[in-house]
């Protein structure tokens, strides 16, 4: 959580005083500094983050150049910061190689296995993280949503209720319940958990997604615009006739490297066809560079099919063509 994470930058920056050569310091520090952000456990904003953290990873990698530490780090700035899913599962990989007990590394490694459609490999992995490492929040909520995407929540419950025995009041814990309740359609239980998380880590950027979803599902639009973050908010305030500001707002999310998906079917809801090819083809040179960085990891592909309706619209049947075999593919 945001505390324990302010802490470990704390007794990493002593060590780093102590001794301005420790390598590993330094990539930890950088670590935490991209997960205490906006978009995970705290505040710090997610560009101010990602700058702090590629020096000071390169400056890692130049006192001890197979710094498993600083690979792992590099390998999450690439994927978090850069969306360069292929650079990061590299640097991930060649991590992972060097420490194969390097809890952030397998972890990481896992993600973009599964963005990468290789959802059996990343289950192993996750499966033998747990093993050695199973207090590890990050790798016990990918693996729950792993099972429950692979039809088996029964087993992702069991793994939580492993964890519980060990971190009953933890906020993350109680937003991983939430999501496997949310995806598996108990709504009300999920809000339940989803709000119980947010009493006590009200900044993390996750379990606001997830609860957002939720309120999504449920149709409570007024407190999803309140709730969720931005890229999310973005379909809640198109649902309740505030269309400008959802576009404002997901045209601003969207040029910060969020998610897509929902500014595009604001966008296609209000009948914005050329604006959102406009958008589309100014930040992606081609279809398949989009899909390389928003990949549908298990999800469906909302982004594909809002553009293949809006290259309908338009009448571009190659374009559509096009984005219809991505979508199948999805």
């Amino acid at each position: 959580n945001q505390a324990s994470l302010e802490m470990s930058i704390t007794l990493v920056e002593e060590a780093i005083e102590i001794d301005n050569s420790n390598a590993p310091a330094y990539a930890q520090r950088r670590i935490a500094t991209m997960l205490v952000t906006e978009r995970g456990y705290g505040a710090l904003p997610h560009k101010q983050a990602g700058e702090q953290a590629k020096y000071a990873l390169d400056m890692a990698l130049q006192l001890d150049p197979q710094n498993a530490e600083a690979l792992a780090g590099l390998g999450f700035y690439y994927r978090a910061h850069e969306l360069d899913h292929q650079k990061a599962l590299e640097l991930l990989q060649k991590a992972s190689s060097i420490n194969p007990n390097l809890t952030n590394a397998n972890t990481w490694f896992a993600q973009e296995l599964g963005t990468a459609g290789n959802l059996r490999k990343a289950l192993e992995i996750r499966e033998q993280t747990f093993e050695r490492d199973p207090l590890h929040s990050a790798n016990t909520n990918n693996l729950q949503q792993t099972y429950v995407i692979m039809g088996q929540s029964d087993k992702a419950l069991k793994l939580l209720d492993k964890v519980r025995d060990y971190q009953a009041s933890s906020a993350l814990l109680l937003s991983d319940y939430g999501q496997v309740k949310y995806m598996t359609g108990h709504l009300a239980e999920a809000q339940s958990y989803f709000m119980h998380s947010q009493e006590l880590e009200p900044l993390s950027g996750v379990s606001r997604v997830w609860f957002g979803f939720t309120l999504l599902a449920s149709r409570q639009y007024e407190q999803m615009a309140e709730v969720a973050p931005d890229f999310v908010a973005t379909w809640a305030l198109t649902r309740l006739g505030r269309t400008e500001e959802a576009l404002i707002l997901g045209k601003q999310a969207t040029a910060t490297g969020r998610n897509p998906t929902f500014y595009f079917m604001a966008l296609l809801e209000s009948g914005r066809f050329d604006e959102l090819i406009q958008e589309l083809e100014s930040r992606w040179p081609s279809l398949e560079d989009f899909e390389r960085t928003w990949p549908s990891r298990g999800y469906g592909n909302g982004s594909m099919a809002s553009i293949a309706q809006a290259y309908r619209e338009l009448g571009n049947q190659e374009k559509f063509n096009e984005a219809m075999v991505l979508l199948k593919d999805a």
